[in-house]
C-alpha cells in the first residue's frame, strides 16, 4: 500500500520548512556580529522580511491539507511559532555576548 500518493513529496515540505526557519540565520547574522549593521539596513524591513519568510514557510508546510480553513489556521500558527523561535534564538545569542 502506498502511503505517499503522487504529488505529495515530503522533500517539498522540508524545503518550505527551511524557508520558514531561514530568518533565524538572517537574524543571527545581524545579532552575533560585533560591528553595527550597515546604515542601509533597516531593522523594521529585516523583521518584516523575516515575518514574511515565516508566513510563507508555515503555509507551505501544510499545503497538502485539503480543508482550506484548517490549512490557514495551522499555517498561521506554524508561522507564529517560527517567528517566536527566530526571535528567541536571536535574543539568546545577543544576550550571550553582553558584557557586564
Amino acid at each position: 500500500m502506498d502511503n505517499n500518493p503522487i504529488g505529495k513529496n515530503p522533500a517539498i515540505a522540508f524545503l518550505w520548512l527551511m524557508v520558514g526557519l531561514a530568518p533565524t540565520v538572517i537574524l543571527l547574522a545581524f545579532v552575533s556580529s560585533s560591528d553595527p549593521p550597515p546604515k542601509w539596513v533597516n531593522p523594521v524591513f529585516v523583521l518584516l522580511f523575516c515575518a514574511l519568510c515565516n508566513l510563507a514557510g508555515g503555509i507551505g508546510c501544510v499545503r497538502n491539507i485539503k480543508d482550506g480553513l484548517l490549512r490557514s489556521i495551522l499555517g498561521l500558527f506554524l508561522a507564529f511559532c517560527f517567528f517566536v523561535l527566530s526571535i528567541v534564538i536571536a535574543l539568546f545569542q545577543a544576550c550571550s555576548h553582553m558584557q557586564f
